[in-house]
């Protein structure tokens, strides 16, 4: 009986952790009161259904970790499925054209169809159709400076905006791209996706974790709004896939980098990051610290016109640690949070995941593919979670992760399990949204998430031994 009780522990100590975390949030009487204003995402569907949903969320979260810890256990292998080029185009493009017909088909016949869809994930679909590309379209063509106040066309009543993207994007005005390009757009956006993709499917357990992330509630409001946030990841895993196969193409990187920094801010910080990751020498060096000068310039004055507030989003649209400790002290997120029981519970259970994280058995090679993508999704995935300044769909970083966990599932698989299905049951938790139960598995993923990268970086050498190295041509 002892020996079945340790081995339970053992196999669910996570489990517990996380259920604890969220535990905490449903009891701290400060919380409860909040929890009916924070589901600001759940129009459509009840409170109360929102409160069964979110649980059983949870529960398909530990079906899922009890599953893959069983399975490799007893090392079943569920199907064995030979992927040819044609089978990962073919199954990217079905993946792809189930997130974008959706909110691509306009017809008044089937708007009832896509309006029940999103309204099952809580996401109010806005008209017209990929809002967010729509507006930034139109703001190329039609306004000149930051802050200038402008209207969608759109049938009925419009969205008035307020450019709050880098003045990079005014200033390619010369494509000539207005509104009337959206649809286009939005196919060549998801058509970079589906590449990216097809680059990722290597196994079965690939297409399955894909598929995961796919038909979660963060993943259907990316492609609904069809937010720029798409290419972040598209292009990285692009990339870094060029790298691979041409060398030289290591110096279009950074440039990547900053292009995608100048289109959402944050992939700013990965410069520093590549730089150290790919190779170490003067020329290398100077070129990093040019093209970050260049960004943190065009950075500053991106801040300086649009200012910081405008940057962040409020409270109830946000994931990350300054909104979960917001909700622990059951006020407003605030770097100057309330030390409360509950937070003191948080520090002690953090502390736990940490270290279980620094235990890992997981060994990063960063000559292969998956485990670039890990690092540079990792440090993506971790700075959402830390500014906490981002929006649900952000969570399209894990699109990073999953080469690195469908390759080491079976090496560590309670903790790849806990961390990647954290990730997906927040993803779903995101438009359904009560931010207790969205950020308590986020929080909770991220921190062992944090341990597991400071167990790489730590190992004495591995810097040395797994730097991938550019050869001179």
């Amino acid at each position: 009986m002892k020996q079945m009780q340790n081995k339970f522990l053992n196999y669910n100590y996570i489990n517990l952790s996380f259920f604890i975390l969220i535990v905490i949030l449903y009891l701290n009487h400060k919380q409860r009161s909040n929890i009916q204003g924070l589901a600001v995402q759940a129009n459509s569907i009840p409170f109360e259904l929102r409160i069964f949903l979110n649980f059983m969320i949870f529960g398909l979260y530990l079906f899922l970790f009890f599953m893959n810890t069983y399975l490799i256990d007893k090392k079943v292998t569920l199907i064995k499925y030979k992927l040819n080029m044609k089978r990962k185009i073919s199954l990217a493009t079905i993946l792809v054209i189930v997130l974008f017909l959706p909110a691509f088909i306009t017809s008044q016949k089937f708007q009832n169809i896509t309006d029940k869809l999103y309204g099952f994930y809580s996401i109010g679909h806005l008209k017209p159709n990929f809002v967010d590309l729509r507006a930034i379209l139109q703001a190329m063509s039609s306004i000149n400076s930051i802050g200038e106040i402008y209207k969608t066309a759109c049938p009925g009543a419009c969205i008035q905006y307020s450019w709050n993207y880098p003045q990079f994007l005014l200033d390619l005005n010369f494509i000539k791209v207005s509104e009337l390009n959206t649809n286009f757009i939005s196919i060549v956006l998801a058509s970079i996706y589906l590449i990216a993709l097809v680059i990722i499917f290597d196994n079965f357990k690939s297409i399955f974790l894909s598929f995961g992330w796919l038909m979660t509630a963060s993943s259907y409001l990316l492609f609904e709004r069809m937010n720029s946030e798409i290419l972040i990841p598209s292009l990285i895993i692009i990339n870094v896939l060029l790298i691979k196969k041409f060398p030289k193409t290591i110096y279009i990187f950074p440039v990547t980098i900053l292009f995608l920094a100048n289109i959402k801010f944050y992939p700013l910080m990965l410069i520093p990051v590549i730089y150290f990751m790919y190779r170490k020498s003067i020329a290398w060096l100077v070129y990093n610290l040019i093209i970050l000068f260049i960004g943190l310039l065009m950075l500053y004055d991106d801040v300086l016109k649009i200012g910081l507030n405008a940057m962040s989003f409020g409270y109830p649209g946000t994931f990350g640690l300054k909104t979960y400790l917001g909700l622990l002290s059951g006020s407003n997120p605030s770097f100057l949070v309330n030390f409360n029981f509950s937070l003191l519970i948080f520090i002690l259970v953090s502390g736990y995941l940490l270290w279980i994280g620094s235990r890992s058995k997981l060994v990063l090679n960063l000559n292969l593919l998956s485990d670039q993508l890990f690092i540079i999704g990792s440090i993506l995935t971790l700075s959402s979670w830390l500014l906490s300044s981002n929006y649900q769909y952000r969570m399209a970083s894990i699109l990073l992760l999953i080469p690195y966990f469908s390759k080491n599932l079976s090496v560590d698989p309670k903790l790849t399990g806990v961390i990647f299905f954290g990730y997906i049951a927040s993803a779903f938790n995101c438009a359904i949204s009560l931010a207790p139960a969205r950020n308590g598995l986020f929080t909770g993923s991220s921190i062992i998430l944090i341990g597991v990268l400071v167990q790489f970086i730590t190992k004495k050498n591995l810097l040395q031994r797994t730097r991938v190295v550019i050869n001179k041509h």
